[in-house]
This record gives structure tokens, C-alpha cells and sequence, in this order.
């Protein structure tokens, strides 16, 4: 395969920069400063709410409402000129909103077919060249590539206002790249490494960690055992990424960074979309979506989304049937207050091949066709998850509201496999071990979070204010049951691939597992916005928890009969991280940052020197990052850029006095990771849309001198950009992508049989660099109809998507495919 090279440079002095500049930032507010705030609009959202927007030019009125609505509103500079609006004062939805300013205009409001708005004459008129405005919500409004807010950090928060690397991938990109699951729109992300496990789930990891820190509309949720689900995108509106630790609202686990799904939510006027896709593999999908106004006035307002897909994969035996269904209800119990809730059901079955590949004892990849898989048709996995939420809002006036939220997951997985691992004798083909295993397992998980938020004048600034309570906990089950398959011959070897048969295997009782295992975190949060002067603001903020897990062990004989069993429990209270950050406005449409937070994760799984075998402390650091976020294009154009570093101390490390194998562990582990990450998003010029991003990272742990993290590339480059021809080929739309990762690789050891027992040697297995370039045609056949075409890895790259071990966890990246889809809007 072709390799890539990429230009090296050093970052080693970053983290003294940063410190250097938090310092400076510190020594400057001891100093004291002057002020004149400038009000931030209110959070936006989809449904009624409270506006007071002073008599102005309509077109400042209708910026200034779409801002706070979060809309996208288009109208030509010709309708509004010369126009004024009268104040608007109470409570309102989108539509009527706009209705109620444009009295006396001569103009209209027209609801488009994807949702947004636009403007024209009462009396038809040519029409003209239109400007766009555009403001993200909480609700699906992210039908461009750019959007100003997000929600991952508590309601909608501008981007530029917030100090750390943030990327949306919207509904129009998801739409556009054909991106169905959430590891899709992560594989495409800036900065973001998508992999697959041991068990065949998703993996994410950023700036060299991974990602174990995951929100539903900003409620977070985890995931304790071993199994990690892969969310379909048909039920939510746009995926959030924050890179880096989040000090304030996750606290626990790795700093790689949060993923946030926002869910679909009502409009307040009636809409619905179709799509039916057919690609590689029999890839069969249907989706439909409907929602809108219901009852009352529309108080009462309702969504409904269902997805139905058959699809095989590009190795067999592998094949998935999969059911989607999820629907909201939103009511306005006052003008001040609404709730909402619903559920969500995702069921997927059918053959699954889990383990991946193994390679050839000397570490060197199998190569065998991409189309083998080492598996058989009995090898099945069922996933069910199921989702309940409820969400309060109340607004006390225009600068206070108050949300609760809570949430229950519950996602369970059974399934039978072969486990045929390696490595693989390289002079005679075979398998180094043969096996087989059946396991019932799940995950259920809570969470609950009653947060405050407002703004305040006080020594004449005005201030902002978030603040909360939390509580989420995650339960598991991991058990396996006792399980026999007949190897006719004793030995199987690849040469056996394709057309290797073997009967359906026996299922029986239990054997051992973790009936029981699980985690819970409960604290409190608060964040304060501070400005300080007319472009000066000061964060200051934190959280404190407390933490809790615990394990249970059962091992059962033969017969299924309980032998021994082992429970174990952790706690910790009072654990603080704090957070601090420091911005300042160069220009209305550009603002630098720096922001500091600490990192906490407990190990108590780990076990310390055999001389004082208690459980490890918990491993601490912190988090810098220095950036700089703004837009050009009147605020078409999304541009970031971010130099960061993290530090850990105290990971756990083999204590190598026992020899390999060890399990006994010592805190010396001292983790460092410096980068660099740009990105850019938005619109180039009227129709040309573009979404990029650019990465380097450099870790190593500094104790032992060796990469934390090979399997992170030190570049990614990762492009899409959408072009939709002028005039009278406007109904044309051409786009284009490439993901490009300069050479990565897993190294380590790993546990195999030997005629001397149980060993752990040594392995590496490396990939180069790639490229994977992807393309779409789109035809629009009406102003309701579309017809897509989307081809991946256009040049069939033959690469790694996935470097596991010697044992198994080798995953080839996806071949070239296509897939055709029709979509209508109503």
C-alpha cells in the first residue's frame, strides 16, 4: 500500500508555553482590570419561549430573534431595507415569532422543506440572491456545515465562548457523508482515531486517550463493562466532540475528551422526511421521521422516528437485521415551562464476527482476502438498548432558567462465538489456540442532573452562571457460559477459510463470570463567567464527587454448581477538580483562549507492590490548552486552532521485579501528551461548503521513554467540501473526502500457550500511512425529492482500520462500496 509522509516537528517545550501562559494570565488578573459587558443571547431552543427584542431595522430583528431561537433564516437584503420592526415582548415558537415581527412589512414567513425558515413578498417578486443567518439550537437546525453553539456543556453555548476544542458534525454532514451510526460520525470527526475492540465495538480515542465519557443532550452516561454500544444517527440531530479533559462536567476517566448526541426534538409546525438507501452487500435501509405541532395551540408537540435496515458486510459469514424506533412528546405546561420525554428502542441480531483477525507468530499480517471472515453462521450476537428521559425546563425570567433531566439506558448483549486465535504458526498455518464461547451480558445505566443557569450585573458587568447537581451510575454483567464445539481433526489453520464447517456447538450452564460490577458518581458543579472588561472574560469553576464501584466474581464447576465467589468495593469522596480559563475578544468575530483543568481516573483494579499490595491511588494530572476560535465570511467560516497538553502521574505500570506476567503494579507511569489541532467549517463562498481538520500528536510515557499511545498517528488530515453548481445546474451538487493518518502501530505483550505453560511475549505490528478518498452526487429532483449517490474509498485502499495483537483485534478498513439513496422532505 502507498505510504504517506508527513513533516515532523517537535513539541516537547508545549507544556512549558502553556504553563508560561497561564501564569501570565494570572500575574494580569491579580493586576485588576476595568469593564463594560456586552449581553450574550439567552440559550436558544426550538420551542416557545421568552424574547425582548427592542424596536430596531428589521433586519437587526430578525438577526437578533433567529440568534435566540437558534433558526436558520433565509431572506434577500432588498425585502428588509428601509424596514423597521416594533418591539417584541412574551413568549413565542419560531413561526409565530417571526410572524409577529413581520407585521406591517408587506412580507411573509414561508417554512422551507428541511426546516428552515425564509421571507418573502405578500405579492410574488423575482427572486433574488439570498443571505443566509444562521444559529444552532438545541433542536435540529444544524442543516448547514457550520453552526455557533453547542450543548455539550450544559444548554446552548456559543463555540467561540467556550475554551476548549469543540466540533460538531451536524445533520447536513451526516446527511451528505451517509453517516448512519455514531462511529461513523466519529471516523470522520477532526482529531478523532475510530477503531474497533476486542469484542467487536467501537473505540474512540483522542490526543492519545480514549474516550470514556459520553452525554445524552448534555446528561452524561457511562459505560462499565466491557461492551460499549454504537448508537444509530437516524434519532438524533448532530453529534458533539469536546477534545481534551473535561474538568467540570465528566471529572472522572481518561482526558481524550466527551461525546455528546443531542437528540431530534419537535418543531413547532408540521414536518416529515422519508429515505430509502440501497448499497454494497445488500445494504438495505429505510428511514422516516414525522413530527410537529399535535394539541392545544401547538403547546402539545410530537416526533416520531423509525429506521428499518438488512444489510450483510463486505466479509461472510457476517449479516444484521436492525429496528429503530424512538418518539418524543414536548408540552407547554406555561409559557415559562415545558417538559418533554420519550423513548427509544434499537434492536440489532444476526451473525457477527467479533474478534477480528489475528497475525503470523513473527507479528506480520495474515493477508488474507478481505472478504474471509474467521468465523461461522452460528455465531450470532444480540443487542437490545432501550432508552427512557424526561426533561423539565423552566424559565424564571430572561436571564434564569433552571432544567432537570434524567435518563435510564438499558442495553443488553448475548451472543455465541468462535474463537479461533493466534498467533498463527507461520511455517504451518495454524491457529496457535481453538475455542469457542457464549456470554450473557449488559449494562444498565442512570443518570440524573438539576442544573441553573442565568446571567447577572453586579459592579457593572454582566456575568454568567452555571451551576448544578448531578448523579449517574452504570451497572454490568459479564457472564459465560460453559460451552463445547467438536474440532473433527483437533486443529484448524487458515488454509481452512473459506468453507470451514463445524456443527452447532452445545450451550450449557454457567461457567464463571461478573454477575455484578458497576460504578456511581455523584457531585456538584458550577462554572462563573466573569467579564472583566470590554473583551476580557475569567472562568472559574469546578466540581466535587464523590465515587464509588464495586465487582463481584462467581466461578461454577461442570455441573453448573457455585464453587467460589469474590466481591470487591472502592469509594472516594471529596474529590475536587477544578477548572479556570481566560478569553479575550481580538475583534467581534475572533477570541484567543487558555484554560487549565485537572485529570482524575481511579485504578483501584490495580494492585500495588507485593510488599504493600493495596489497591493503586488514583491517577491525577491536568490539562492545558491555548487556542484561538473565530470566523470570516460574515460569519460563514468556523476556524479554530489549538495547542494543548496533558499530563498524568501515577499511572499504573508492571512491577517487572515478579517478572512478566506480574500482577502486582506500581504508580510510576508519567504520561504526556502535546498537539496541535485546526479545523475549519462553514461556507467558502454561496454553495461551496467545507469541513476539515488537521492533527498532531506526540505521547509518550516519560518514565519508561515509549509511546503512551501507537495507535494514534502523529497526523491526521480529515476533509469533506460540498459544491453545488450555479444557475441553471443548481439542482447539481458534487462533494468529495479524504481521511489521511501518517503510519501508526500497537505494540506490548500478550498471553499464549506454550508446551512451558502460559508465556507473555513480546509483539509489534505496524501500518503505514494511507489515505481513503470518498466522493457524492447529488441530484435534486424537486423541491422535495433528492437522489444520492455516495461512493467510500473510490481508490480501494487495502489498509488496517484496526491494529489489535498477535491473539486477534486485526480489522481491515472498509473496500471500496456505494450506496444510493432517495430522500424526500415534506
Amino acid at each position: 500500500m502507498p505510504q504517506f509522509s508527513f513533516i515532523h516537528f517537535s513539541l516537547t517545550p508545549l507544556t512549558r508555553i502553556l504553563r508560561a501562559t497561564a501564569l501570565g494570565v494570572g500575574l494580569g488578573l491579580a493586576c485588576g482590570s476595568t469593564a463594560v459587558a456586552q449581553v450574550s443571547p439567552s440559550e436558544p431552543t426550538s420551542v416557545q419561549k421568552s424574547y425582548h427584542i427592542p424596536a430596531g431595522t428589521l433586519s437587526q430583528s430578525l438577526n437578533h430573534f433567529a440568534s435566540e431561537a437558534g433558526i436558520t433564516l433565509s431572506f434577500t437584503p432588498e425585502l428588509v431595507e428601509g424596514k423597521q420592526a416594533q418591539e417584541l415582548n412574551g413568549s413565542f415558537a419560531p413561526y409565530s415569532g417571526l410572524q409577529k415581527l413581520l407585521q406591517g412589512s408587506g412580507l411573509e414567513t414561508v417554512i422551507k422543506s428541511d426546516g428552515s425558515f425564509s421571507l418573502k413578498l405578500a405579492v410574488p417578486v423575482a427572486q433574488l440572491k439570498t443571505v443566509k443567518v444562521t444559529a444552532a439550537a438545541e433542536s435540529d437546525t444544524s442543516y448547514s456545515y457550520a453552526t455557533k453553539t453547542a450543548s455539550i456543556v450544559r444548554g446552548a453555548e456559543s463555540l467561540k465562548e467556550i475554551p476548549q476544542s469543540v466540533t460538531v458534525v451536524t445533520r447536513k454532514l451526516i446527511e451528505d457523508q451517509n453517516l448512519t451510526m455514531m462511529s461513523d460520525a466519529l471516523a470522520k470527526a477532526p482529531g478523532i482515531v475510530a477503531t474497533t475492540d476486542g469484542m467487536g465495538n467501537p473505540e474512540f480515542r483522542s490526543r492519545g486517550f480514549v474516550i470514556d465519557n459520553y452525554q445524552v443532550d448534555s446528561l452524561g452516561t457511562s459505560y462499565t463493562s466491557t461492551y460499549r454500544p454504537d448508537f444509530d444517527l437516524a434519532i438524533y440531530d448532530r453529534v458533539e466532540i469536546l477534545r481534551g479533559a473535561d474538568g467540570l462536567f465528566s471529572a472522572a476517566g481518561e482526558p481524550g475528551g466527551t461525546i455528546n448526541l443531542a437528540r431530534k426534538r419537535p418543531t413547532d409546525y408540521l414536518s416529515s422526511s422519508v429515505s430509502l438507501a440501497y448499497g454494497s452487500w445488500d445494504n438495505a435501509r429505510i428511514e422516516g421521521d414525522i413530527g410537529g405541532a399535535i394539541a392545544f395551540d401547538g403547546k402539545l408537540r410530537g416526533r416520531v422516528v423509525g429506521v428499518w435496515q438488512d444489510r450483510e458486510f463486505f466479509y461472510r459469514p457476517a449479516d444484521e437485521q436492525k429496528q429503530v424506533i424512538y418518539g418524543i412528546l414536548e408540552f407547554d405546561l406555561t409559557d415559562s415551562t415545558t417538559i418533554s420525554g420519550g423513548a427509544s428502542d434499537q434492536k440489532v441480531e444476526g451473525v457477527t464476527w467479533m474478534k477480528g483477525l489475528p497475525t503470523f507468530d513473527d507479528s506480520s499480517q495474515l493477508g488474507l482476502p478481505r472478504k474471509v471472515a474467521l468465523n461461522l453462521d452460528w455465531a450470532t450476537r444480540d443487542t437490545t438498548v432501550k432508552e427512557t428521559f424526561l426533561t423539565i425546563d423552566h424559565e424564571f425570567n430572561d436571564n434564569w432558567s433552571a432544567k432537570l433531566s434524567g435518563m435510564k439506558q438499558r442495553y443488553d448483549f448475548d451472543y455465541i462465538q468462535l474463537s479461533l486465535q493466534g498467533p498463527v504458526d507461520k511455517a504451518t498455518g495454524l491457529f496457535g489456540e481453538l475455542g469457542a464461547f457464549s456470554e450473557d451480558d449488559g449494562n444498565h445505566s442512570e443518570g440524573v442532573d438539576l442544573s441553573i443557569t442565568g446571567r447577572f450585573q453586579a459592579w457593572g458587568y454582566l456575568h454568567k452562571l452555571v451551576a448544578g447537581i448531578d448523579s449517574r451510575s452504570s451497572h454490568g454483567k459479564e457472564m459465560r457460559n460453559n460451552f463445547e464445539v467438536d474440532f473433527p481433526n483437533g486443529e484448524v489453520g487458515i488454509d481452512d477459510f473459506p468453507g470451514l464447517e463445524l456443527p452447532a456447538p452445545t450451550v450449557g450452564g454457567y461457567n464463571h463470570g461478573w454477575p455484578a460490577w458497576g460504578a456511581e458518581q455523584k457531585g456538584g458543579y458550577a462554572r462563573l463567567n466573569l467579564q472583566v472588561s470590554d473583551s476580557a472574560h475569567v472562568i472559574l469553576g469546578g466540581r466535587y464527587a464523590n465515587y464509588r464501584d464495586y465487582s463481584s466474581y462467581e466461578l461454577f464447576d461442570g455441573a453448573g454448581n457455585l464453587i467460589a465467589s469474590e466481591k470487591n468495593g472502592w469509594r472516594e469522596d471529596g474529590i475536587f477538580t477544578p477548572y479556570a480559563a481566560f478569553t479575550y475578544d481580538l475583534t467581534p468575530a475572533w477570541t484567543t483562549y487558555v484554560s487549565f483543568t485537572e485529570v482524575y481516573k481511579p485504578q483501584n483494579s490495580f494492585a500495588g507492590p507485593a510488599e504493600d499490595p493495596t489497591k493503586l491511588d488514583p491517577i491525577t494530572g491536568r490539562n492545558y490548552e491555548l487556542g484561538a476560535k473565530g470566523s470570516v465570511l460574515d460569519g460563514a467560516l468556523n476556524l479554530s486552532v489549538a495547542l494543548y497538553s496533558i499530563e498524568r502521574d501515577g499511572e499504573a505500570i508492571q512491577d517487572m521485579r515478579y517478572g512478566e506476567g506480574s500482577n502486582f503494579w506500581l504508580p510510576l507511569g508519567e504520561i504526556v501528551s502535546e498537539g496541535v489541532d485546526l479545523e475549519v467549517s462553514g461556507e467558502l463562498a454561496p454553495g461551496w461548503e467545507i469541513f476539515a481538520g488537521y492533527t498532531y500528536n506526540r505521547n509518550e510515557n516519560e518514565q519508561s521513554d515509549v509511546v503512551y499511545s501507537e495507535l494514534t498517528p502523529k497526523h491526521i488530515f480529515k476533509l469533506w467540501s460540498d459544491y453545488t453548481l450555479p444557475g441553471d445546474l443548481s439542482q447539481w451538487t458534487f462533494g468529495g473526502g479524504v481521511t489521511a493518518k501518517s503510519e501508526h502501530a500497537n505494540s506490548g505483550t500478550y498471553w499464549v500457550m506454550t508446551d512451558a505453560g502460559w508465556t507473555q511475549p513480546p509483539f509489534e505490528i505496524k501500518q503505514g500511512g494511507y489515505a481513503v478518498w470518498d466522493a457524492r452526487v447529488n441530484y435534486q429532483m424537486s423541491d422535495s425529492w433528492n437522489l444520492s449517490l455516495n461512493l467510500n474509498n473510490i481508490f480501494d485502499e487495502n489498509y488496517y482500520a484496526t491494529l489489535g495483537r498477535p491473539s486477534d483485534g486485526n480489522w481491515y478498513g472498509t473496500p471500496r462500496n456505494a450506496t444510493i439513496t432517495l430522500r424526500g422532505q415534506f
